[in-house]
């Protein structure tokens, strides 16, 4: 299986040594050609971002047949690929294990901090699980993601949690006043909560890549807070023309952060931002959650969060493969969410 992996790579090493020492031949014929023709003008950002993308994507196409083609010239065989993609499939099947639900061991929830939203959840937030909190803005979401840091982090002394902030609404200050409620002495908390600024999609796509390295050496985190999930991505591609790549890019986030949770038993817990679709769903809600079926079918809960008329913050679950849909009520204040 090596020496095939070898091979290919050594035939797409050699595609594209090839191709560059062309390119640079070619380059060499055509310096006498002016700067007008060389250097064409600049396009209106939108335009050029659109002109791009079709460019990647005609390119890469490209670059896909030509080495289609040298395979076919070079490696002729089908047998050995489907030689390797058997023995992938046998080595897969010799991992598989068949338990029955007697043999799946209790999960041990971990708590929000607050009576009513842990209510929400069965009793706490799940490990191995992911948990999307959406609303509009000041109805709670950053408030929750704090206090489920130093609630995780104050009732288990052990316990580590990684904030990924996408939008620069980490406030340690917030942090130690929502602390005061859950230990006298917490001086030591603050370094167990890792915290992580980024300012665009690919940092993020990025840090959660290598964050399976972090979880290897410490062993104790339990938590993975993301505040938000969508805000990098929906400013960057917010075109309509990048809504396909936007929803591909979402799909595999969600995906490298449920692998995580499930081999290292975390709970991940992220918010969302909104819209307003032009009609209710058919649950009745107006207010929708960015990021499509790429988040919809990636969350294990999915947490809706309103004001209400009466002065108090409403939370609602809205799906969930464990529990029904059910509604609480919770209150934000300065020394915590009740």
């Amino acid at each position: 299986m090596q020496e095939e992996l070898d091979r290919s790579l050594n035939l797409f090493k050699k595609y594209f040594e090839e191709k560059a020492k062309k390119e640079a031949t070619s380059d060499l014929q055509h310096d006498t050609e002016t700067k007008e023709t060389k250097f064409p003008k600049i396009q209106p950002i939108a335009t050029q971002q659109v002109d791009i993308e079709t460019m990647l994507r005609k390119r890469l196409i490209e670059e896909y047949r030509e080495f289609a083609k040298l395979l076919a010239k070079e490696a002729p065989q089908d047998s050995d690929l489907v030689s390797y993609i058997e023995k992938v499939k046998a080595e897969k099947a010799d991992q598989i294990q068949i338990l029955t639900a007697a043999d799946i061991p209790a999960i041990s929830k971990l708590s929000t901090g607050s009576p009513n939203l842990d209510a929400l959840v069965g009793g706490g937030l799940d490990p191995k699980s992911l948990t999307e909190i959406y609303g509009e803005p000041g109805t709670g979401k950053t408030q929750i993601l704090f206090q489920i840091a130093v609630a995780t982090t104050l009732t288990n002394h052990s316990a580590e949690v990684v904030f990924i902030d996408t939008e620069g609404t980490f406030h340690a200050s917030r942090i130690k006043e929502l602390a005061k409620r859950f230990s006298d002495d917490s001086s030591d908390f603050l370094q167990r909560i890792h915290y992580v600024k980024i300012s665009d999609f690919q940092s993020q796509l990025a840090v959660v890549e290598r964050l399976g390295e972090l979880l290897t050496k410490q062993t104790s985190i339990q938590m993975v807070l993301i505040d938000s999930i969508s805000a990098l991505f929906r400013a960057a591609l917010g075109l309509d023309s990048f809504i396909p790549l936007r929803q591909q890019l979402l799909n595999f986030h969600i995906y490298e952060l449920k692998r995580l949770a499930y081999e290292f038993e975390l709970a991940v817990v992220y918010s969302n931002q909104v819209y307003f679709g032009e009609n209710e769903t058919k649950d009745g809600w107006r207010v929708k959650p960015f990021g499509g079926n790429a988040l919809g079918h990636g969350s294990t809960h999915r947490i809706f969060l309103e004001k209400g008329n009466d002065g108090y913050n409403y939370a609602y679950l809205i799906s969930s493969p464990v529990y029904g849909n059910r509604k609480v009520r919770f209150n934000i204040t300065s020394e915590a969410i009740l």
